[in-house]
């Protein structure tokens, strides 16, 4: 593994439930040590939400936050979410592509339990001599 990967999780958010739901998933978070490259959040909100000040707050207390405001506007399900998704990974290519690392899409309803959990997918990241484009289902 690499000292100076940067790997983003990714906060999507649509509306107030969700935003409370990541800010549970913050609380547990802030009691997990640091991992090994730090934490790095992009905080996405949908073109129908405003950012959140406290969703802000409450990850730049643990880690590097960058609030991003999705700007296609493509709305409804599926299209909304997939059009998100695709906004997020472009502005970590645009902006962070020399640097290795990962982007996890975390929903809200997705909840890290154990303190290791980043650096155990870092791990299997980093573990073929090619870090993959795409990881998951």
């Amino acid at each position: 593994m690499t000292d100076s990967h940067k790997h983003f999780v990714i906060l999507p958010y649509f509306c107030d439930e969700e935003v409370d739901r990541y800010l549970k998933i913050a609380r547990q978070l802030a009691t997990f040590p640091q991992p090994a490259g730090g934490y790095h959040f992009l905080l996405a909100s949908s073109p129908r939400t405003k950012t959140n000040p406290d969703l802000v707050a409450a990850y730049s207390k643990i880690g590097e936050t960058i609030p991003f405001a999705c700007p296609t506007q493509i709305f409804g399900y599926p299209e909304g979410p997939t059009a998100m998704f695709w906004d997020c990974m472009e502005f970590l290519a645009d902006n962070f592509a020399e640097q290795p690392g990962f982007g996890l899409w975390l929903e809200s309803d997705m909840a890290p339990i154990k303190p290791d959990w980043i650096d155990r997918l870092s791990a299997e990241w980093f573990s073929e001599p090619t870090a993959p484009i795409m990881m998951g289902c």
